[in-house]
């Protein structure tokens, strides 16, 4: 029987989401399974290619073997012009990858091809450009809106212009799954809620990514952006949703999803930490411009879910993607992301509502009343008698500046709860012996605040700075105790003078150095570790 799905801050019936597709007109489509007879190829050796494609058996490139040509304009033009006099909102939609020459040769700085999605209105007499694209990406979903052109006949091409002053050349270009059609039909409105675990592949997706049976969060299979070795640096591996949900209707749209990753956040050749990104982004136009939810760098390798409140969006109809960006300074390249259990509902009524105050001794400044920086916490709920079970978790973001952060949990019921705060860098503290009372049912905030008394803390295990009680620094390890594991790693940074967001460095200014070392070593010497019932 196929596990449930298990959302950390959410309890979702799972409901397997279909395309509601309208039957809408199509005016171009190729995938490229019967050749290149619907374009002119020119200045290259385009050819159709069965080894990497996004749908069916093949994709059609610049260069089938080895690179393409430099001082070269490769070109594939639409053989025949679309007449789009009849169409109410005609996009053209296609899916592409592509590696061009961004280097610098012989003192020169560095240098690029380029990559152009042209347009002509008088049968190619002239072209307009409507994108140019250097430098390399995985494969990616693109569209356009040519509403503007429907009183001409129309014919598109894609360009390849290699002239960079290097002499260099680079794999080339893929193209996939061209298509000119509706805007309807290009974002169909899928069925709400909808949740997608990855057990029928990835059918409801625009995405180079491929299903992976190796250690799913649940069920079968996971998605995952490289199923074999590392990313590509210089690439934007995307995973795209192929259709629209309209919210207008919900009452707090929630999305959530668990994921796993790990990025390039490194040095090189003198340079500081440099860092790839994962983003999570929203479009309220069917995926012509994007806004971002939220970014992520460095390495997490175990699924964590996360949880985001839509309901700034609940007027809109809405398409969601999740994207790789690697364009660090040092070209390099980590093993990438895992995406498993996507889910988008509407929050039910009945949830616990936590705003949660709690202070890093290393980060805390006394006498501004201020932290160095806005961090993560990860905040659980468990029983308040033995065995003291594990009932819900959340992560949540704790303000610099109000010292707080809201949590919602949907799974316990109304009862008595230890508070259990976990942080990258510090002991893991619990609530005051005999929990807490959370209200459940209307969603009024409960408060709860750990830097008022050390009594707020199990066995008050913190340390008071100014007249606030801070959670000790130093567990850079994890493994409830600051000892002198911690203390080494964190010497180790502090010698190596380790920058950017890491664990060892407990004060949060990004470098690691002798005030991080000074704290992990008197907590080290007092012996401070996790106090617990």
């Amino acid at each position: 029987m196929k596990n449930l799905i298990k959302l950390s801050c959410l309890l979702i019936v799972l409901i397997l989401g279909s395309a509601n597709v309208l039957k809408a007109q199509t005016y171009f489509s190729d995938d490229f399974e019967n050749g290149k007879g619907k374009w002119i190829t020119g200045g290259g050796n385009w050819d159709t290619l069965s080894s990497t494609y996004i749908s069916a058996n093949h994709c059609i490139t610049d260069s089938r073997i080895g690179n393409y040509t430099y001082n070269s304009d490769p070109t594939i033009t639409l053989s025949q012009p679309l007449n789009l006099s009849g169409a109410t909102f005609p996009v053209l939609t296609f899916i592409h990858k592509f590696k061009l020459w961004a280097k610098g040769c012989s003192g020169q700085p560095v240098v690029y091809d380029y990559i152009y999605l042209e347009i002509s209105t008088n049968g190619g007499f002239n072209w307009n450009q409507l994108k140019q694209w250097t430098v390399g990406s995985g494969w990616i979903h693109e569209q356009f809106d040519l509403r503007n052109y429907k009183s001409n006949l129309v014919k598109f091409r894609f360009r390849l212009s290699s002239h960079n002053p290097c002499g260099g050349v680079e794999d080339g270009w893929y193209i996939d799954d061209v298509r000119v059609e509706e805007f309807i039909s290009t974002n169909p409105t899928l069925i709400f809620p909808f949740c997608d675990g990855f057990e029928n592949g990835k059918s409801n997706w625009f995405s180079g990514w491929d299903t992976l049976s190796t250690n799913p969060n649940s069920g079968t299979f996971c998605i995952a952006d490289s199923r074999t070795g590392n990313y590509s640096h210089n690439s934007d591996p995307t995973i795209t949703l192929k259709g629209v949900f309209d919210l207008t209707n919900t009452v707090f749209p929630v999305v959530s999803f668990f994921h796993k990753y790990g990025l390039w956040a490194a040095g090189c050749s003198g340079q500081p930490v440099v860092y790839d990104y994962i983003y999570f982004e929203i479009s309220t136009n069917g995926g012509f411009t994007w806004t971002q939810l939220r970014s992520w760098q460095g390495s997490n390798v175990t699924w964590t879910n996360e949880l985001f409140d839509l309901t700034n969006y609940r007027t809109d109809k809405v398409k969601i993607r999740y994207r790789i960006s690697s364009h660090n300074a040092c070209i390099g390249n980590a093993d990438g992301a895992y995406f498993d259990d996507f889910c988008i509902s509407d929050f039910t009524p009945n949830y616990i509502n936590l705003n949660l105050k709690v202070l890093f001794e290393g980060m805390y400044d006394p006498i501004t009343d201020i932290m160095s920086m806005q961090d993560t916490v990860t905040v659980f709920l468990r029983n308040t008698t033995a065995p003291y079970t594990f009932r819900d978790t959340c992560k949540g973001v704790i303000s610099p500046f109000t010292h707080s952060g809201q949590f919602y949990f949907h799974k316990p019921p109304t009862g008595n709860y230890h508070i259990v705060v976990r942080h990258r860098s510090t002991i893991e503290t619990w609530s005051k012996p005999g929990g807490v009372h959370l209200v459940k049912g209307d969603g009024s905030v409960n408060n709860y605040d750990f830097t008022s008394s050390a009594s707020q803390a199990y066995g008050g295990n913190q340390i008071l700075k100014g007249s606030r009680y801070c959670i000790y620094s130093g567990d850079v390890d994890q493994d409830g105790i600051v000892d002198a594991t911690d203390l080494g790693i964190v010497d180790n940074n502090a010698s190596a003078g380790t920058e950017g967001y890491v664990k060892s460095d407990l004060n949060g200014d990004l470098l690691v150095d002798g005030s991080d070392l000074l704290i992990a070593d008197n907590n080290a010497y007092n012996i401070v570790s996790v106090m617990r019932p």
